[in-house]
């Protein structure tokens, strides 16, 4: 144990993971180190005197109505530990030696660009894990650093990275893809021009994040205790500390009281639960973080519908206003986003898995043979009526040119290939 109270440990990958002891409860605490896989938030306060709440772990100050999800496991434990392992889950967390994927040591550290004389390295002290971008003026090396304190992403696609500076957040200018298993710039960024001024907007952490203290000098403003990060069970049910403590005062009471039930809802409410992030960007109506689940969505947010032109591609943040155009949709009645996905089970891109779903409803001897599918197959619905299409809106610059990644389109239609 080192004079700061804290063991430290090192990752096979060179970084420290210290073991925070009961007698530190407000000390600062460093870096945990790095497995770097799977987005599962362990909740690490770097170097601030506070207390913040992950997506399982509840805060002890402020945000009274929040609890975290680790509160709902004392009553709903299989769900819970299928949900923490979901992308909603370990959409943002702290860096720990689970939550954030990329190389901190070696070459794989290193992230070149276009311009010569600038590249970006990736490590970690006993402050935690950074950014640090070196560039080279004359025969002098300017190096400009700052801490990563929140990563964003359950690192299926990817992930980035925000910093504090004061009480705002901003993007760091180097993301990791997980395709390609290497360090790139951020989404939105250019090539070869080290910036570190992109603020995190409320309106973007609002679908990373499922709890902030907004203060009152900024919308784009918050208070860095009583977070709770990933989108967690309270986002799609409420607020969950009245329901906590009614239950174990009433462990009698078998009926549940106090919290939203989305399946109870009618459709359009449902799906106002989910259109909070995967229906365009809007415009606050309302204070971030303030829309409850049964609410009217439209009261709090004013949606920019848009399905993204095919010229555009698609988006997760249209998939509902692409579902809206399928005939499946239309003609059903009752179809909402969970008619396809269970939100407390971790889902990968499985097309048996989700083509069983749509033979709830259809039959392979409905599909008319076509040229791309002469033999319709029972266990691939979606590469036909669903296929994955380039996200033309999120370009990632890099020193050979621009790039987009793939997205499920949610537009349910038959898709023929070019002739």
């Amino acid at each position: 144990m080192t004079d700061d109270g804290i063991d430290h440990r090192t990752s096979r990958k060179g970084i420290a993971i210290p073991r925070v002891y009961s007698s530190m409860r407000w000390a600062r605490v460093i870096w945990v180190g790095v497995a770097l896989f799977t987005l599962v938030a362990a909740g690490v306060a770097h170097h601030f005197r506070t207390h913040i709440a992950n997506g399982d772990r509840a805060s002890e100050t402020g945000a009274a109505a929040y609890l975290g999800a680790a509160a709902c496991a004392e009553c709903h434990a299989s769900k819970y530990e299928t949900y923490r392992q979901t992308s909603h889950a370990l959409t943002s967390s702290h860096p720990d030696a689970a939550s954030i994927r990329g190389e901190f040591v070696g070459d794989g550290a290193v992230m070149r660009t276009g311009n010569k004389d600038l590249w970006f390295e990736m490590d970690a002290d006993s402050s935690g894990p950074r950014q640090t971008a070196v560039e080279r003026v004359g025969s002098e090396l300017r190096r400009r650093s700052a801490p990563i304190d929140i990563v964003v992403g359950s690192g299926r696609l990817g992930q980035s990275f925000l910093t504090w500076r004061g009480n705002e957040l901003y993007q760091l200018p180097v993301s990791y893809s997980s395709a390609s298993d290497v360090w790139v710039n951020t989404p939105g960024f250019k090539d070869g021009i080290a910036s570190f001024d992109h603020p995190a907007i409320a309106r973007c952490l609002d679908c990373h994040v499922t709890f902030m203290n907004v203060l009152p000098v900024s919308r784009d403003s918050f208070a860095k205790e009583n977070m709770v990060l990933g989108i967690s069970c309270e986002r799609c049910h409420g607020p969950g500390r009245e329901h906590a403590e009614y239950h174990r005062a009433h462990a009698d009471v078998t009926v549940a009281e106090h919290i939203v039930k989305p399946r109870d809802l009618p459709r359009v409410r449902q799906l106002e639960i989910c259109a909070q992030c995967h229906a365009g960007p809007g415009e606050y109506l309302q204070p971030p973080f303030t829309f409850r689940p049964g609410s009217p969505l439209e009261d709090y947010i004013s949606l920019i519908h848009s399905d993204r032109p095919s010229g555009e591609g698609v988006h997760s943040s249209t998939q509902i206003q692409r579902l809206k155009l399928s005939r499946c949709f239309k003609v059903s009645g009752t179809m909402t986003c969970t008619t396809c996905h269970d939100p407390h089970v971790r889902e990968p891109s499985d097309e048996a898995l989700f083509s069983a779903r749509c033979l709830k409803c259809h039959q392979p001897e409905d599909c008319s043979p076509v040229r791309l599918r002469p033999v319709p197959s029972a266990e691939k619905c979606t590469e036909c009526h669903m296929p994955q299409v380039l996200d033309r809106g999120t370009k990632i610059a890099t020193d050979s040119g621009v790039t987009s990644p793939l997205t499920r389109d949610h537009f349910i239609s038959i898709y023929l290939p070019a002739p």
